[in-house]
């Protein structure tokens, strides 16, 4: 949550936010083997929709990363639509090198060892630490709460997912917000999106300093004026 700090104290100035957490995180409450898939998330979303008791039209869907992802995917699914999407970079696949995925299967019981490893890789290949720094922190805030048994089961799930045959059913007006100096989101890939979902507005701003920033609230402001 302390990603979206500065985020959430500027949307509370006007909005109600009810923030929630997918289900991989550590915070959730889970009963046995769960369902960690793109789906699954983006049902739940569905459920707690139903669960505030939301009305037509009167609420913003606002997810980010797998929670945009989530929200497209599970768009069909919407009772009461909201007035609009605001998607922080969805990813549209996720990209993992064909070697990490047996390692993330069996190192799970030997995590807090793994976790410097994959900073290290995070940093030196995957993250633009020049321009985009505030990603590699972001990533590791994650790594440091994760669980190490719902995070592999939740790779796992995610790692085929695709995309691309959910974008054409959304009607809802949706404002896509991308990093373009961004490594770690494929920016091409949400340019794609884009060009793939009606009425949809594209704002880049760059690098997650902004992106998770008092700016971005501002800009969502604007766009609302919009609709």
């Amino acid at each position: 949550m302390m990603t979206f700090k500065k985020m959430l104290l500027e949307f509370t100035r006007d909005f109600v936010v009810h923030y929630v957490e997918t289900r991989e995180k550590s915070s959730s409450l889970v009963d046995g083997k769960v369902d960690y898939s793109v789906r699954a998330i983006g049902l739940d979303i569905i459920d707690v929709i139903s669960h505030l008791g939301l009305e037509d039209h009167a609420y913003i869907a606002f997810g980010a990363s797998l929670g945009a992802t989530a929200m497209i995917d599970c768009y069909e699914h919407f009772q009461k639509s909201p007035l609009c999407l605001i998607l922080l970079e969805p990813n549209a696949a996720f990209s993992y090198p064909p070697w990490s995925l047996p390692l993330i299967r069996h190192t799970a019981p030997f995590y807090r060892c793994v976790r410097p490893i994959a900073k290290w890789y995070l940093k030196n290949f995957r993250v633009n630490t020049k321009e985009d720094y505030e990603m590699y922190r972001i990533n590791c805030r994650a790594l440091n709460a994760a669980d190490p048994y719902k995070l592999r089961d939740a790779v796992l799930a995610i790692a085929p997912y695709r995309i691309w045959d959910r974008l054409g059913s959304i009607r809802t007006p949706s404002l896509i917000i991308g990093a373009s100096k961004d490594t770690f989101h494929r920016h091409e890939d949400i340019i794609k999106i884009v060009s793939s979902i009606d009425s949809s507005t594209y704002l880049d701003l760059e690098k997650h300093e902004r992106t998770h920033s008092r700016e971005l609230v501002g800009q969502v402001r604007e766009y609302l004026r919009t609709l």
